[in-house]
């Protein structure tokens, strides 16, 4: 699971560098490249207008429409068919944007601060659970 975990971690990075752009794209000497844009499941659109601590915190009300958004995508639903896309390519590298984790709790304005934070979702752990079956299939290659 480690090498797979690596796989993954550095398709990301190389993305990160500008080796692709498009969606399975044979490049000359690389092979097969799979990008892929995962997103966050949210353009944060509700709170991109706040141009201060204030306004941001007033916006509670639309962090928790971001949330809810969030949820509808079905992070866990998205991983397995980003999968099932990896799968049916199999290309040597995959390069992926936009893994997020979710934390989720409760803000105290009183104080300023969090209090303890809830894990909600963690894309590339999903994605690697949903790849797992397929792990001796992507150790071959």
């Amino acid at each position: 699971m480690d090498r797979l975990r690596l796989w993954i971690v550095y398709a990301a990075l190389a993305f990160t560098l500008g080796m692709g752009a498009a969606a399975a794209q044979n490049l000359p000497g690389i092979g097969l490249v799979m990008t892929y844009n995962v997103n966050e499941g949210s353009d944060f659109l509700q709170v991109q207008s706040a141009s201060s601590v204030g306004q941001f915190l007033i916006g509670v009300g639309q962090i928790v429409q971001i949330v809810q958004q969030v949820q509808g995508t079905n992070p866990p639903e998205r991983m397995q068919a980003v999968a099932r896309q990896i799968l049916s390519i199999q290309p040597p590298l995959v390069s992926l944007e936009e893994f997020d984790q979710w934390y989720t709790g409760a803000f105290d304005p009183i104080r300023g601060a969090c209090g303890p934070l809830t894990l909600q979702y963690d894309m590339l752990q999903s994605l690697m659970a949903a790849l797992l079956p397929a792990e001796d299939i992507i150790r071959s290659r």
